[in-house]
């Protein structure tokens, strides 16, 4: 417990197992999408990509529209 920064108060003891149950904060989804997003379509590798002009930027199609379905 000490190592996870919890008192041993907090431990759980039930049917022989010991737990604790701790609350996280969490990040928006939009969020997380908006930071991988980029990522996500400039890292996607392809055998036989093109390029536009000398730029280093690669792509197979060019990528028209994108949804990402929150709630």
């Amino acid at each position: 417990a000490r190592g996870k920064g919890l008192d041993v108060a907090d431990l759980v003891v039930e049917d022989g197992y010991i737990y604790a149950e701790t609350k996280t904060a969490g990040v928006p989804a939009k969020d997380i999408v908006t930071d991988m997003l980029p990522q996500l379509i400039t890292g996607l590798n392809f055998p036989k990509s093109m390029h536009w002009g000398n730029l280093d930027a690669k792509f197979v199609r060019p990528v028209r529209w994108l949804v990402a379905l929150l709630d």
